[in-house]
């Protein structure tokens, strides 16, 4: 609890910081397309086998119109995007840490399943991969967005991002009961693989902060104030 409350007081100041500057804000939202669509892609990518439902579809394609609603968002503050604000690394905040937050989180729940599993077929093990990566993704997710939404308000930014979070919301209660019914040990794994994508998330949200805040007294600043 005590870390949750760190990130999130860290995360409202370093929000607040990046909503103020029109290019950190741009890539900011970029950078949330950017992990939206690696979502996608990576349900379309896992080897579900028998597992792929019409739910997780569903997903898929609910992750892909996030993507596409966070890009379309950047018009709202800047209507005339360069065509060249694409994918790269130089367009996005943190871009490179944004990659190895998500790639590192798929490889240590990968490397926990099959030492919990480790007489399963392929198939089972990438569907439970795929189930408790995408919850605590949306677990963090469902943070950051109500977070950000808050400050959106507070600066009076006509971006609504109401109907991702309810989407969003929905998808974890679903990806959760499933998760209850495939894994009959699943409070403890839950408990374990949540230590691994908080300490995660921790390095990824200092990376974060260190594209933001230019000077390591800055830095210092926000990490004492977070644990106030």
């Amino acid at each position: 609890m005590q870390k949750r409350n760190e990130h999130i007081r860290r995360l409202e100041i370093l929000l607040d910081n990046i909503i103020k500057d029109l290019d950190l804000h741009m890539k900011w939202l970029n950078t949330l397309s950017y992990l939206e669509h690696t979502g996608a892609k990576k349900i379309h990518k896992a080897n579900l086998g028998p597992y792929l439902t019409e739910k997780i579809l569903s997903h898929a394609c609910e992750e892909a119109r996030h993507a596409y609603f966070y890009k379309k968002s950047i018009r709202k503050l800047k209507p005339e995007i360069p065509e060249d604000f694409n994918y790269d690394y130089k367009n996005l905040l943190a871009g490179f840490s944004s990659f190895k937050y998500f790639q590192g989180l798929d490889w240590n729940v990968l490397k926990f399943i099959k030492e919990k599993f480790i007489d399963s077929k392929t198939s089972f093990i990438s569907f439970l991969c795929y189930l408790y990566v995408t919850y605590l993704i949306e677990e963090r997710a469902d943070m950051v967005f109500h977070i950000y939404q808050e400050r959106l308000n507070k600066a009076n930014i006509p971006i609504n991002l109401g109907g991702v979070i309810r989407e969003e919301e929905k998808h974890l209660e679903e990806i959760y009961e499933m998760i209850k019914r495939f894994d009959e040990n699943y409070d403890k794994h839950l408990y374990t693989l949540s230590e691994i994508e908080t300490n995660l998330f921790d390095w990824y949200l200092t990376r974060l902060e260190k594209m933001v805040f230019h000077s390591n007294e800055d830095l210092i600043s926000v990490h004492q104030e977070g644990l106030e």
